[in-house]
């Protein structure tokens, strides 16, 4: 009788469960970012990078789009090689979270009649992105221009790191981190590796596929937003500063920002020796994120990428809230329509 009981109560459980996820499902607003599975596959050189001919959807907190690979890897349609005279490298903002006709690459095709090539990857840095314009090289590319997408606000910390992203079964994981101090500040003269884990496995698994696990982190990061709120020392720009290298520009970080300058000036002299010309497209930076320290460490940046004379696209290093996505936080339509507008007059310039 004991065991008959044990056996109700144990599928009442599961009942219970299998119910409140399905109705869960029903209810469940859009709140957690997934790439689709498959779009990632490992490479010995750079981590990861983008399967080639591959078609998915990438569904995030603010908005979902199409995601179409080429025979090159790149996120792109089929191009003639003859046709991309410029070269379109960055992170995500570049890549695009927004319809493929949105981003600022497509826009700067279709409106402005220039013959781009989007070959942007998301999470990528500097060290990724010259290698990736290497490999279009040896696959016979020969643009002319290459515009290289920087974000200033996490470039830096990208190529610290790099490799920063490993792949399990089609999917991203973060491979490498700052190490965390005790206080809550992040150590940036050490890395610390991140092994992708049973544990780390399951937990991708019930993020993708799981209502039941998504509610629940966002219970918990609820309630520990709202303990932050509620304790005045402890504001979101005080814990960028504690946990980002942007607003770390000091004596004893200043070789890192010095290795992301200077591989940036070797992707300058790579274009050089195959007879293309490197163009700096800045991605601005939210407004509520610029404060003193981070405009200290952007103009380090700028002042020794100036000093070579390289080209620099005149946007803004900070704007308005409306040209991000509320919730995710990369460029939206109106972002990517300002960079398009912005790289255009550049160019129409040379």
């Amino acid at each position: 009788m004991k065991k008959f009981e044990n056996c109700l109560i144990f599928f009442s459980l599961i009942f219970c469960l299998l119910f409140a996820e399905f109705g869960l499902r029903i209810f469940e607003q859009q709140n957690h970012s997934v790439y689709p599975k498959g779009l990632f596959i490992k490479d010995k050189k750079n981590g990861y990078k983008l399967a080639k001919n591959f078609k998915g959807k990438h569904v995030f907190q603010d908005f979902s789009y199409s995601v179409k690979t080429n025979n090159y890897g790149c996120f792109e349609n089929d191009i003639n090689k003859i046709n991309a005279e410029i070269l379109i490298l960055g992170d995500s903002h570049v890549w695009g979270y927004v319809k493929s006709d949105d981003r600022y690459s497509n826009i700067l095709r279709n409106r402005y009649n220039f013959k781009t090539y989007n070959c942007a990857i998301t999470g990528s840095g500097t060290f990724q992105q010259k290698n990736i314009y290497l490999n279009l090289l040896e696959n016979g590319f020969k643009p002319k221009i290459i515009v290289l997408g920087y974000t200033v606000f996490n470039d830096v910390e990208d190529d610290t790191l790099f490799p920063e992203y490993a792949v399990w079964n089609g999917i991203l994981f973060k491979s490498r981190d700052f190490f965390i101090e005790n206080n809550g500040s992040a150590n940036f003269n050490r890395i610390e590796e991140l092994p992708i884990s049973f544990f780390r496995k399951i937990k991708s698994v019930l993020h993708r596929n799981s209502s039941i696990y998504r509610y629940t982190y966002i219970l918990k990061n609820k309630l520990f937003n709202k303990s932050n709120k509620n304790n005045i020392d402890s504001p979101i720009m005080n814990h960028l500063s504690e946990t980002r290298l942007i607003f770390n520009y000091k004596k004893e970080n200043k070789y890192l920002f010095d290795r992301n300058i200077t591989n940036i000036k070797e992707l300058a002299n790579i274009a050089r020796e195959n007879n293309a010309n490197l163009i700096i497209a800045p991605t601005p930076t939210n407004n509520k994120y610029c404060s003193d320290s981070f405009k200290k460490s952007i103009s380090y940046i700028y002042n020794n990428l100036k000093l070579d004379n390289l080209d620099i696209v005149s946007s803004k290093n900070c704007i308005e809230e409306s040209y991000f996505y509320p919730i995710n936080g990369h460029l939206n339509e109106k972002g990517h329509k300002y960079m398009a507008k912005k790289i255009s007059e550049f160019l129409s310039r040379l």
